[in-house]
C-alpha cells in the first residue's frame, strides 16, 4: 500500500511476491473484494498442495507403513497432510512406541525435501562433552583429539530434515546453543569464530512433558516455542485400540512363512 503509485512500482511489487497493489486513498469496496479474493486464493493454494502432497506419500517407494484407521489418529492425519509440505519445524509428542518416528518419515516423505535424505540424531544419547561437536561440528586442534576438521549434523542435513529424538534430554547447557541456530540459521563450529549458514527443517520428538519442563526450569521456554511451530500429539495405543488388529499383522506377516503350494488347499 502507498500513496505514491505508478505502473512501475506495481510491476516491481509484484515482481517481488505481492499479490495487489493498493494506492491510497483507497476505496473501501475495492480493499475489502482484493482481500476476500486473496483469502479465497490462499485457501485453494493451500488445498492444491495438500492433493499434491498426498498424492506423493501414495506413490513414495519405500516409505513407513503409516497404520491408523482409528477415530483418534484423525487429526493426527490432518496435521500431516496440512503442514507435511510446508518447512515449519514440528514438534511430536507421545509415549514410547506410540509411532513418533513413523510420523516424522511420512512428514518428510511429503516435504518438499523428500529428495534428501532424513538425518536421524538422538540427543539423549549425546554426551554433553560431545554434543556441540556433534551436531555443529570442529575445525582441526579445538580439543586433544581433533585431528582434522568435522562436520557436523547439521551440516550433513543442509536442505534436508534433521530428526531430533527424545529433544528433551537436551543438556540445559546446549539448549542456548541449538536455540542460537534455531534463530539465526547459522551454526559455528567448536573452535571457529565463522558462521556457516544452514538451511534445516527440525522435527524433534519426545515422550517427555516439555512444558512441565520449562515451568521447572530444565527446558528453555523460548527453544520450546523454536522447536513447537506446530506440535503432533499422537494417543498412545489405549486410546486407538481399532488400531490393534491391522498393526498386529503388521508385525506378524514377516514372521510368517509362507505355505507350499500344494498345502495352501488343506
Amino acid at each position: 500500500m502507498t500513496a505514491w503509485g505508478n505502473v512501475e512500482l506495481a510491476v516491481e511489487a509484484m515482481r517481488r511476491g505481492a499479490r495487489d497493489f493498493v494506492q491510497k486513498p483507497w476505496e473501501n469496496e475495492r480493499l475489502l473484494s482484493i482481500l476476500r479474493t486473496q483469502v479465497e486464493l490462499h485457501r485453494v493454494l493451500q488445498q492444491a498442495e495438500r492433493l499434491a502432497a498426498e498424492n506423493r506419500l501414495l506413490q513414495a517407494q519405500g516409505r513407513p507403513e503409516f497404520i491408523a484407521t482409528a477415530v483418534s489418529m484423525q487429526p493426527v492425519l490432518d496435521a500431516i497432510a496440512r503442514v507435511g509440505p510446508s518447512d515449519a519445524n514440528v514438534l511430536i509428542t507421545g509415549e514410547h512406541g506410540s509411532g513418533k518416528e513413523v510420523v516424522a518419515q511420512t512428514l518428510h516423505t511429503l516435504s518438499r525435501r523428500a529428495s534428501r535424505p532424513l538425518v536421524a540424531v538422538n540427543t539423549g544419547a549425546l554426551a554433553e562433552g560431545v554434543f556441540e561437536s556433534e551436531l555443529f561440528g570442529h575445525v582441526k586442534g579445538a580439543f586433544t583429539d581433533a585431528r582434522a576438521d568435522r562436520m557436523g549434523r547439521f551440516q550433513t542435513c543442509r536442505r534436508r530434515h534433521d530428526l531430533s529424538d527424545e529433544i528433551g534430554n537436551v543438556p540445559v547447557r546446549q539448549q542456548a546453543k541449538l536455540l542460537r541456530v534455531l534463530e539465526t540459521g547459522e551454526i559455528e563450529r567448536l573452535g571457529s569464530s565463522r558462521p556457516r549458514k544452514v538451511d534445516v527443517r527440525v522435527i524433534s520428538a519426545t515422550n517427555a512433558d516439555l512444558q512441565a519442563a520449562c515451568a521447572s526450569g530444565q527446558f528453555r521456554e523460548d527453544l520450546l516455542f523454536r522447536l513447537n511451530t506446530i506440535e503432533i500429539r499422537i494417543p498412545p495405543l489405549r486410546e486407538r485400540r481399532e488400531d490393534i488388529p491391522a498393526l498386529a499383522l503388521h508385525f506378524l506377516a514377516p514372521l510368517c512363512l509362507p505355505l507350499p503350494a500344494r498345502d495352501r488347499w488343506l
